[in-house]
């Protein structure tokens, strides 16, 4: 014979929850009924100190026209841009001293860091190296010395055939070019190619 439960499942659940329930709160209930700690007021600061000082300067007067110094109307400036042809001149005198300092480095690599000769006549020795006139090899401790000069020269002939581009398009005639290279020692047609 069965007999029934006069308890259901779903109460005895609710049951169970209301338990838990009923032990947190009297778990957690010191934490309520504990008064917070409190936090002593700072001390307030103390009274200003006053020091006798002078009353405050009158305020001064507005301008009035005769007070107020006359300026000179102002005048536009206009920059005229520097002509072309003296942009290339001095572009190219510029391009000149680093080709020189060029020269002093290649001069001392070939005294301690070249095995050989160099070859043909131009207006700088340098240029031997885009022109195959070096003739023999650098030292193996030198080698990266050589390639640096290489990647210096290529840079300066880049350069020189921006500046000679930027002269074409500022119509600076080819005499006053012509006279300018050769001013410089740019006038060996390998800086061209």
């Amino acid at each position: 014979m069965r007999t029934s439960n006069p308890i259901s499942k779903g109460q005895l659940w609710v049951i169970g929850l209301l338990t838990v329930l009923a032990v947190w709160v009297l778990w957690n209930m010191d934490r309520w009924l504990t008064p917070a700690p409190r936090i002593a007021a700072s001390p307030a600061p103390p009274p200003p100190v006053v020091v006798d000082s002078p009353p405050p300067a009158p305020a001064p007067l507005p301008p009035t026209p005769a007070s107020i110094p006359q300026t000179p109307p102002i005048l536009k400036v206009v920059t005229v841009p520097e002509a072309p042809d003296a942009f290339y001149e001095r572009s190219l005198a510029a391009l000149e001293q680093d080709a020189d300092a060029l020269e002093g480095e290649f001069n001392r690599f070939l005294v301690k860091g070249w095995l050989g000769e160099v070859r043909g006549s131009h207006t700088r020795r340098f240029q031997a190296l885009w022109e195959g006139g070096m003739e023999g090899h650098a030292y193996p401790a030198s080698q990266s010395a050589y390639d640096a000069l290489l990647q210096r020269a290529e840079a300066l002939r880049k350069r020189f055939q921006e500046i000679e581009a930027t002269a074409r398009k500022g119509d600076v005639l080819p005499g006053v070019r012509r006279e300018a290279r050769r001013k410089h020692r740019f006038d060996d047609p390998v800086w061209e190619r």
